[in-house]
């Protein structure tokens, strides 16, 4: 069962060749703006929608059924 996991952790895919951050809303208007006007509307729309409060510094991470006997470090990282 092992062999079998580790095959199929080495084919997820990865987070890591992506831009994760946040970038600030004049960079995207400046970049984005002229091309696409209706996308940046209708996105300040939605914004203008949402209330949400995100505690900083904190890492949240949504709870995921695992297999019995097993806990997250163990799930994540095939220690």
């Amino acid at each position: 069962m092992g062999l079998v996991r580790i095959s199929v952790m080495k084919k997820r895919m990865s987070l890591k060749d992506f831009e994760l951050h946040l970038t600030d809303s004049r960079d995207i208007i400046d970049h984005w703006g002229e091309e696409f006007p209706e996308v940046i509307r209708n996105t300040k729309k939605i914004a203008d929608r949402c209330d949400v409060e995100i505690e900083l510094g904190r890492i949240l991470i949504p709870k995921y059924p695992l297999p019995d006997g097993e806990n997250e470090h163990l799930y994540l990282n095939l220690d």
